[in-house]
């Protein structure tokens, strides 16, 4: 069984994220091709388009949100959220959950407090000791829960020692 996990979400990963930027580009380049055959002077405006919406892109590939579960943590590092870090010791219990939130959309939730997501609708639910709940998006939810199920089993077995 695998003892660590690690994951990585991106922007660009989120299909409504996908098409906005491929029917972008699909415009500019049409642009720049109508602005080459027709009008010089659109065809600049185009090119300066184009690049500021790569540059975009390109910044969007960059923020995601990382989770990593090690032998004595978990660290998950939101773009848009935050970051926190749990001992192992302070989780009460996890859930394999799926829901139907938007993406990026709300961060605060009746039920399971604090979101921390990208996009989908799959995530592990954590109870915290002595403090609020919160839910991590994964698209690897089934294997973030069972290494978060294995810690906790082994800092159990650890403490009774």
């Amino acid at each position: 069984m695998q003892t660590n996990f690690s994951e990585l979400q991106v922007l660009t990963q989120q299909k409504s994220v996908k098409w906005i930027f491929r029917i972008a580009f699909f415009v500019h380049l049409s642009g720049i091709v109508i602005g080459l055959a027709i009008d010089k002077s659109m065809f600049e405006t185009f090119i300066v388009i184009c690049i500021v919406t790569l540059l975009l892109y390109i910044l969007f590939r960059k923020l995601g949100m990382k989770t990593k579960v090690d032998s004595t943590e978990l660290k998950v590092n939101h773009p848009f959220v935050g970051s926190f870090t749990i001992p192992m010791s302070e989780i009460a219990s996890t859930e394999k959950v799926s829901l139907n939130f938007p993406d990026n959309r709300r961060i605060y939730h009746k039920k399971f407090g604090t979101l921390y997501r990208m996009y989908g609708s799959e995530g592990v639910f954590i109870k915290i000791q002595d403090s609020k709940p919160f839910f991590i998006g994964s698209q690897k939810a089934d294997e973030l829960q069972k290494v978060i199920q294995h810690k906790l089993k082994k800092h159990n077995v650890n403490e009774a020692d």
